[in-house]
Parts: C-alpha cells; structure tokens; sequence
C-alpha cells in the first residue's frame, strides 16, 4: 500500500512537471492522445518476437506493427488494464492486471490465466525464463516449470517482505528487508530452486537500496548516496555515478540500448555515455528497440515517443503561441521565423535556436538574402527588414513579397502580383515608387514588356508580365522566366531572349548553390547556363505532390512536400531516401527541409527537426509473413483443399515501423500486382489445380521484404481423378452386369412365379372340384329327383352348373373382380345349404367400397377355406350351424375373415391331410402373391388360424384370416 501512495504521488508530480517536455532534445515522434492510442498514460511496452510491440495503457491493451495500432480485449469485449508484459517460449503474450490478475493473448483474445494456489496475497509481478514462471508477492517466490508442472514455494524462512526482484543467470534476484539495520540480496536458482543469500548491505538513514533489473546477464543495485548515488554491478563496482548529472534523479530500470546504457528515471531518461538527461521531467516506464533499430520510450504522462536515430535533435519552438513557420540557409546562417515574424539563428556551439528579432507587424516570413555589396542582412515578408552581418537592425519598410539578390550584378529582385522590382544596390536600397518617371517601351513576341525610367541616378525596371507566366528569377547574367510552357533565358544587359526551351507543365525555379533547377508536372531538370540538361528526377509515386521547397549542397538534393522530405545524389539524381514524421521529422505539419551544414532540417509548428545524414539513417527493415489463410470465410491450417473450397484469402502481417508502403503480389508467375491498403489478397471461383502466390512489401524508402510464397492445392473433384475414372467404369460395369442378373433372375422368378401360379390354380382347381363334393352334390340331385322334388333338384343342378361354369371360367385369370368373387362364394354356399338342407346360418359383412370401385384378387383363394368349414366344422356339429364371412379394405390389402362355430380342428375327426393341403395351397398363393405385388417384406402375414374355445378350453368354432393383396387395374393385370 505504501508504494502504492508513493505511486500515486510520483505521478501527480510528473504531472506537474510535463510543462518541461520542451526541454527534449531527441529528435522523436509522439504517439498520445491524439494517436489511436487515444491516451497519454503508457505503463509499459514490451518487444515481442514476433516484430510487434505490445503496449499497455490506461486505455487498453495494444499491438502495433508500425503500421497500424490493434487492441485486444476479454472474451467479453471489456478492456484489459495492467503490466508486466512476458513471452513464453512459444510466442505467447502475458499481461498482468494490477488487480494480480494474469491474462495470455490467444486468438486475438485476452484469456484468464490460473495462477498456482501456492501464491499468498496478491500477485505483485511474475517472470517468465524458458519454460519455467515466476510469481512474486509479498509473502512467496513460486516457482512453476510449465513442462515438468512442478510447482515450488522457494521463499526462505524469515523474511516476510521482498523487495525489487528479477531474472538473471538462471536465477532470481531479490532483496529483502525485514531487518532494520541491514538489507539482503538473494539468488534463487531455477533449476534446484535453492536459496542463496549474496549480498548484506548496511541500511543507511532515510534512503532505501533499490534492486533494478538484470543488465547483460548480471544485476545491478542502486546505492544512494550524497547528491545521487552510483548505480553499482555485481562486483561491487561503480558502473554509473549518478552525481555527474546536475538534476536530482530517481533510477527505477536500467537498460542496455544499442550499446549504451539507459537509466530509466521519475525525471526523464540519463544517458551516462552523453552525461545528457532526455524528456526531462517526465516519468519514464519503460525503453525498448523494435526491429529497425528505432527506440520507443513510453512515459506515464505524455504518451510514447519514436527515437528514429539517437543522433537527431529537436529544437522545441521558442514562444508556445508562435510555431515555427519557416526555415531559412543564408550565407551559412540558419534562421527560423515564426507565424509573428520573430526571428530566431541557429547558434554552433550552443547547438540551440536564440531570438534575434521581434516583429513590429505579424506577419509570415517569405524568404531573407545577403547583399554583399552593402553586407547586409535582408528579410522580406511583410515588412522588409534590413540586418548587419551580426544581425542587428538596419532599417523596416513596408513591403510585401518574397526576395532574390543576384551577386553577380549586385541587384536585387523583389517579385509581387507578377511584377518584378529589380534595384541597383550600389546607391542604397530602395524601392522605386516615384510617380513622375520616364519610360521607354518595347515589346517582343514573347509576351512580356518592359519599361525602363528613373531619376537621381537609380536604376529601376519593371517587368509586366502578361497571362502564362509563372515566375520569374535571375540566375548568373540572365532573367528566368517560366511563359507558357517554355522557359526563357532573357539577357540582364539587353533583355532580349538569348535561350528558348520547351517545357511542359514548369511550376517554380529554384537556384541553389548557383545551380538551376525547374519543377515541372512530370519532372524536376537541372539546366547549365547554355540551357543544356545536366540531370533530371523523374516524378514518380514519391514525388506526386506538389514541391514545396528545394535545397542542394555537395552531397544532396532535397526536395519537400507537404508529406515527406526525399533525398536524392546531387551528382548522379538518383534516390537515396525519405523522411517523413515516421523516422525522424517531429512535427506532423512540416512544410520545407533545408540542407546546412551535412544535416537536414525541417520545420513545422512543433519546431525544428535537426536529421543526422551520416548515411547511416535508418531505410527500415520492414517484414513480411503470411498471418491466417481463409478458405470459405473459415481459417484454416495446410495447403490443401477440396474442389468445393476455392475462395481463397490470404491475410498478410506487415511490420514496418520507418514508414508506409504497399503490398506487391502475383499469382503463378503472372504479373505483378500493387496492392494498396489492407495486405489482404482475395482470390474466388478458383479452379481445380495448383496455384503458387508471391508477394512482397515495399516501403516509401525503396526497401523491399524477401518475396513471402505461400503455394496451395485445390483438389479435382473425386469422379476427375484417374482413380475416379476408374472406380466410375468399374462402377458402371458393375452396375451393367448387376442390371444385367436382375433382369435374368427377374426374367426366371417371372417364371417361376408363373409356373407356380399354373400348379396352384390347377391343385385349387383340382380342391374345386373334389370328387367327393361333386358325388355328394350329384346323389342330392338324384335323390331330390326320386323324392319328386323336381323344383328343388332343379335349382340345385342349375346351381351346380353355374358354379361348374364359374370355376372353368375364372380358372384361366389371374385376378377377378371381389363382385365376381362374391356371386362364386353365393352358388357354392347354395349348394353347401342343400347339402345341408338348409340348417346353416350365413352371415355377409361386404364393405360397401368393393361395390363403388373395381379391386381384384385371384381366383379360388377363398372357396377352400369355406370348404373346410362345411367338411370339417359343421359335418359333425349338432344343433345350430353359423357362418360369418366378412370382407374388408385395409390399406392395399383385400381382408377376408371366415368364422364358423363348429366342432373346430380336432385331432380325431379331422382329415389333416386333405386341411393341410387346402390350406398350404391357398396360403402359399397369397404368399406368392404379396411377393409378387408388394415386396419380399409385406407388412401383413398371408393367413392367421385361430381355434376359438370357450372357457373351459371347448371348442367353439374356427376363424380364418387372410390379407390378399388387390388391384385397381384390371388390364394391367389379366
């Protein structure tokens, strides 16, 4: 709790004293509140293997590829808050909440980490060294190897407190306090988890000794003492004395940053090699390289800072409500006036800007020359002020426009609304406004006059310019003029034009160093005094916007526009490199880069940039990989899929922290391709076969990325495969020969059916026309006829006939109607009735759809089963005699019940084998008919027997059903 309040206090007065940042000399690049960061609190930023930086804030939880910022947030979408950011050996990002909570990044998702069970209190910070993790709290040291799980409280005994903590050699640094006169250093090995106490200092009064973290595989401790304290190694000796820095400093890190040391303080950033304190008055939290080479600085108060190389500098603007307006390189002067018109010059040996001049009129600074003949200083802007060669005031008039001094001819040339002033400078400086002049006037077919006057010996010409014109400049003994796309050479001792050259498109002159340049539309020219072409710079996708400036010395010509400053050799024109605020320019606004004395110096409202040209500048070392690969919408892992999956995208991850770029790619050897924003390549509708995408990044510096292949395989679909096409006629043969045996074995159950078929019907036929029934039924007739009941042996022999007929007659169908079928059963019932002179009880149940619709069965199916009924249960039966037959529809089957109330199947009065052969005839024609029309699996049985008893087990009687299946359609099947 106690440093907690410390905490809160250290950042309060930090607050207080970022009204110091002005004091930074690094030439840096501030990500803050106006960032996508949206804040100005870092707590720390972490360098990750992988080429990003991961920065926490009290705004949330980031990534960043110089690119563009991400932030990641919980598996419920709320944003994560902490520090002490890790990397597990596997790539795994760890972040711990200052609650004590720890999260690791997977999928783009912050996700809770379990903290071992052993760790008492909160969890103040944990390490990570190989596979092994380290929780450290007020009251335990954990110990956790991740691939062995074990797990190991290894604080000793005795101590209750510990103090700063860390990794090195293996090992874990710590100290400890719970003594009141001295403090102790402990070593805990990693790999036997044993304790060892190193070091005991002696306490000293009212200062504590701080542990910081591992330096090049050592550890390091600070020892307050007298002014500031040193910081000392493991040696015991002193590696920096903090007293050489005349501010008081309060160390919490220490850094080894290419190859020189950084003390990480409250107040800002000591170098002990320059014995220089940066950000002064800022708390700095954490320093960091990134892959380029750059050094990012985060600060608790005033957001992140970019350090593109050490040996830039920044000169802060002088005066917070005046920015910087414009840099100017004169006669080996460096001067910058701000948005007032003050003037500050650049002072060597101070390496800092100084006021010179305050204006008297607001107003912007247009351009300052020197004079030699008077040696004289002038600034032309809205007034124009006249200087000595130690920049003291001369004289101010009232003049607008920018100003050109030729030495050559000691005239100035001061241009304003097209018209050109051109002064002798060898009676004193003076604009000519006298009305009563005399002027001689020509004119010339290039579309200008000039008129020629003056008085009391000064020399004054105006240049009227007519439409076309664009500038004019004088340069060695002639006037330049840009008229309607040609540039004009005009002699200064006749004013006739002495060179003509056609140039389209011409938008400024500048002279430089005695050296003439033209910007045109598609092209920057340099031209000889003959103008002849010396050189020329192409304008290409650098150079597209307008130029602002133009600046040439030994080594360079540097060209501005309102987005980056381009560097290019002053002997051959070819490109050498861009500066943007990315890596190196401070303010986001500059307009003009000026080249002094080997360095490059760009203004912008923030200040002066000052850039190191060594040649060593930073071209970016940008990366380039293959980052998800979705197939279908759906992220997916290898390189092969099926036909159906051939929309393909490939993400790309760009890490490119020096400047922008875009993405080249192509696709099977084509072709190249620019991409612009995103890096993502989307290919749809694809083709079966083999496909192979290249790609690259290109930043605006010219530095290009390996060429990244990622190759897949879209599958032909099965059937377009030889081994398809070889199953498929395998398959197709199968399937002939398949077809063919189905019509074979078809063709030979048709027959067999059939010839079934003609055996029962001839064996029904035959059980038809029993010779005992037919005996039986011809003595009826005779002896009716001997009795001399002709009427009734009449209708018994007509009957007879008619059922004779019946029986030939349906004998040769396959299927008759049920209406045919009941007038059949009605002539054998009659008959059966005179057999048994009428003592028999019939009873019909017909359903009245087989008389509304046409259904058919077979033939003599059911004339057995009644049969038997008379043979079998009524010719034994005594006292009444009944017969229920019931016919019914039950789905496609044609349900017949035959119920009598005989004597039933018993064994002794019952011929079982003339039964058994009526009823396996009938039952194997309805069998083979359901196999015929339904299925080798009907759902109904063929025929159901039951023995009907009473209670006592007697007999009642017999009931038959059988489920025939009919037809509606006789011509298919007669």
């Amino acid at each position: 709790m106690k440093n907690y309040y410390l905490y809160i206090i250290s950042f309060i007065f930090s607050l207080f004293t970022s009204f110091d940042i002005q004091c930074q000399e690094l030439n840096s690049v501030q990500y803050g509140i106006y960032s996508p960061l949206q804040t100005n609190t870092i707590y720390e930023i972490f360098g990750a293997k992988n080429g990003l930086l991961y920065i926490a804030t009290n705004n949330g939880f980031y990534s960043y590829n110089g690119l563009s910022f991400k932030e990641y947030t919980t598996q419920s979408g709320t944003s994560a808050f902490g520090s002490n950011i890790q990397e597990d050996k596997g790539g795994v990002i760890y972040m711990k909440q200052f609650d004590g909570q720890v999260f690791n990044l997977v999928n783009d998702t912050l996700q809770i980490v379990e903290i071992p069970t052993l760790v008492k209190g909160k969890l103040e910070r944990f390490r990570i060294h190989q596979d092994t993790f380290v929780y450290f709290s007020r009251e335990s040291i954990v110990i956790e190897n991740k691939a062995t799980k074990y797990i190991q409280n290894v604080l000793p005994k005795g101590i209750e407190v510990l103090g700063k903590h860390g990794v090195v050699n293996g090992g874990i640094i710590g100290w400890d306090s719970t003594t009141s006169d001295t403090y102790g250093l402990y070593y805990f090995t990693l790999d036997t988890f044993k304790c060892l106490k190193i070091k005991e200092r002696k306490q000293y009064r009212n200062n504590l000794i701080q542990f910081i973290y591992a330096l090049d595989n050592s550890w390091v401790d600070y020892t307050p003492q007298a002014h500031n304290g040193w910081i000392i190694n493991d040696r015991d000796s002193v590696l920096i004395d903090l007293s050489l820095c005349t501010q008081k400093l309060t160390p919490t890190r220490i850094k080894k940053i290419q190859q020189k040391l950084w003390v990480l303080c409250k107040e800002g950033v000591y170098l002990p090699e320059q014995n220089a304190l940066y950000f002064k008055g800022l708390f700095i939290t954490e320093v960091v390289e990134d892959q380029e080479g750059n050094i990012w600085v985060a600060t608790l108060e005033q957001g992140l800072f970019k350090i593109s190389n050490l040996n830039n500098k920044f000169y802060p603007k002088k005066d917070e409500n005046a920015p910087v307006n414009y840099v100017f390189k004169v006669h080996d002067h460096l001067v910058y006036g701000d948005f007032k018109g003050n003037l500050y010059q650049f002072i060597r040996e101070q390496k800092e800007f100084e006021q010179f001049h305050t204006a008297k009129r607001k107003g912007n600074i247009k351009n300052i020359i020197y004079n030699p003949v008077s040696q004289q200083y002038i600034v032309s802007g809205n007034d124009e002020v006249g200087f000595d060669l130690n920049w003291n005031e001369q004289y101010v008039l009232q003049a607008y426009g920018a100003l050109y001094f030729d030495e050559s001819s000691s005239t100035a040339y001061k241009s304003y609304l097209k018209r050109v002033f051109i002064i002798d400078q060898r009676n004193g400086y003076k604009l000519s406004k006298e009305k009563n002049r005399e002027y001689k006037t020509q004119r010339y077919d290039e579309g200008f006059k000039i008129q020629k006057g003056g008085k009391n010996g000064s020399r004054s010409l105006d240049i009227l310019f007519e439409e076309g014109t664009v500038l004019v400049k004088k340069w060695r003994n002639y006037i330049i003029n840009i008229l309607n796309d040609s540039l004009l050479y005009i002699n200064d001792g006749n004013f006739e034009v002495s060179h003509k050259v056609p140039l389209v498109g011409a938008k400024s002159i500048y002279i430089e160093d005695d050296r003439l340049f033209i910007v045109a539309k598609d092209v920057i020219v340099e031209y000889d005094d003959k103008a002849q072409v010396i050189g020329q710079i192409n304008r290409d996708k650098k150079l597209h916007n307008r130029i602002t400036n133009l600046s040439v010395d030994s080594q360079y010509i540097c060209m501005s526009t309102k987005s980056a400053i381009h560097l290019y050799n002053a002997q051959n024109f070819e490109y050498q490199h861009t500066f943007t605020s990315k890596n190196g320019i401070v303010s986001p606004d500059f307009t003009k880069g000026w080249l002094y004395e080997g360095n490059l110096y760009a203004n912008g409202s923030n200040g002066v940039s000052e850039i190191v040209l060594d040649e060593s500048f930073n071209k970016g070392k940008p990366q380039l990989r293959v980052a998800n690969v979705l197939v279908n919408k759906n992220k997916v892992e290898g390189n092969a899929f099926a036909y159906d999956h051939n929309n393909v995208q490939v993400q790309y991850l760009i890490t490119s922290y020096t400047t922008t770029g875009n993405l080249f790619w192509r696709l099977n050897d084509r072709e190249w391709n620019e991409k612009e924003g995103k890096p993502i390549i989307s290919l749809n509708e694809l083709q079966s076969g083999n496909y192979k995408i290249e790609a690259y990044f290109e930043n605006d510096l010219g530095t290009k990325t390996p060429v990244v292949i990622y190759e897949f395989t879209i599958h032909h679909p099965f059937w377009q495969t030889w081994i398809g096409y070889m199953l498929i006629n395998i398959g197709l043969v199968g399937i002939a020969i398949l077809f063919w045996r189905l019509y074979i074995g078809r063709k030979r159950r048709k027959e067999k059916q059939q010839n079934q078929f003609n055996f029962l019907k001839l064996q029904a036929l035959q059980s038809q026309m029993n010779p005992h029934f037919i005996f039986n039924v011809q003595a009826a007739i005779q002896g009716l006829w001997l009795e001399e009941k002709a009427e009734a042996a009449l209708e018994l022999q007509t009957h007879f006939s008619k059922l004779l007929r019946l029986i030939f007659q349906y004998s040769g169908k396959q299927f008759i109607s049920v209406d045919e079928l009941i007038v059949f059963l009605k002539h054998y019932l009659e008959l059966e009735k005179i057999r048994f002179e009428d003592t028999i009880d019939i009873v019909w149940n017909i359903d009245p759809v087989f008389h509304q619709d046409d259904y058919f069965i077979p033939p003599l199916l059911i004339q057995p089963i009644l049969e038997n009924a008379f043979k079998h249960g009524f010719l034994h039966k005594k006292g009444s005699k009944k017969l229920l037959i019931k016919f019914e529809q039950k789905g496609s089957y044609f349900y017949c019940l035959i119920e009598d109330n005989g004597v039933g199947r018993q064994p002794k009065s019952i011929n079982k084998k003339d039964e058994a052969s009526g009823l396996q005839t009938t039952q194997k024609r309805i069998k083979l008919l359901q196999e015929t029309l339904v299925g080798e699996n009907p759902s109904k049985p063929s025929m159901l027997i039951t023995d009907l008893k009473n209670a006592q087990d007697q007999p009642l009687g017999t009931r038959v059903e059988m489920w025939i299946p009919f037809t509606s359609f006789q011509k298919e099947i007669n």
